[in-house]
């Protein structure tokens, strides 16, 4: 496989301004991302509630690793570093699968868990979430490769699936309710992509279809609760407390 992937920030026609804009961007991605889960790993250290589990840590550094490697890729371009910005882009293919693998794992293990635990409703109910993770960012992130040759596309593409991610984050952040409303929730979690869809009204005086095509699929991402309650889903779960080993 010859062709290097590449996360397209760094395209011939772009500006320095515009590099620097998608890295300032990250940085807002590293906010949320520290203001959702900081504050839970602080009280879990404090009150000797920590995790004591391998996959789950391992899940979190893996997920954190992603969204270095987002900064750094945004980064190169404004520092001319572009060749090195297109051959990273191969290991962020090969990153994104180590994500789902881990996040396989940690996702049926944390049932089998609760499951053993006697808690199957707190699993079927806690499911959904990872589980929908593991088929929605694959596809957000195949169609950003997909359109690896097309960077203004890509690029925006990348900026959504990354976005996708921060989900866990913001559902953690209490703040916004319990649960938050879903205006409040979407506004926060999917701020990334409104930023940017702000920036390209301004300078291109127009709305990529990538942002708003993706931005209105992942609105509809918090009502995947709904799922929980229907008969295959049902079926499902207790299909897989039974092959857990859960009765």
């Amino acid at each position: 496989m010859s062709t290097v992937v590449h996360a397209g920030f760094g395209d011939s026609g772009a500006s320095e301004v515009a590099s620097r804009f998608y890295l300032y961007l990250s940085l807002w991605m590293w906010v949320l991302a520290i203001v959702g889960f900081g504050p839970g790993y602080v009280s879990a250290l404090v009150e000797g509630t920590w995790i004591r589990s391998i996959p789950v840590h391992l899940h979190a550094v893996v997920y954190v690793g992603w969204l270095a490697l987002f900064t750094y890729q945004v980064a190169l371009p404004s520092g001319g570093q572009l060749a090195r910005h297109r051959r990273l882009g191969m290991a962020l293919v090969t990153y994104a699968a180590l994500m789902i693998v881990v996040g396989l794992v940690v996702t049926f293990s944390r049932f089998a868990d609760r499951v053993a635990a006697d808690e199957f409703v707190v699993a079927q109910h806690s499911l959904i979430h990872p589980l929908s993770d593991m088929f929605i960012f694959p596809l957000l992130f195949g169609l950003a490769v997909y359109f690896r040759k097309f960077p203004a596309t890509h690029k925006r593409l990348m900026v959504v699936a990354t976005t996708f991610l921060l989900v866990a984050a913001v559902g953690r952040m209490s703040f916004l309710g319990d649960p938050p409303p879903t205006l409040v929730y979407d506004l926060v979690w999917l701020s990334p992509i409104w930023i940017a869809m702000v920036r390209d009204a301004i300078v291109s005086r127009m709305i990529h279809p990538a942002y708003a095509i993706g931005l209105l699929a992942l609105a509809f991402v918090p009502l995947r609760t709904a799922v929980v309650e229907t008969s295959p889903y049902q079926d499902f779960t207790h299909w897989l407390a039974a092959v857990g080993g859960g009765g």
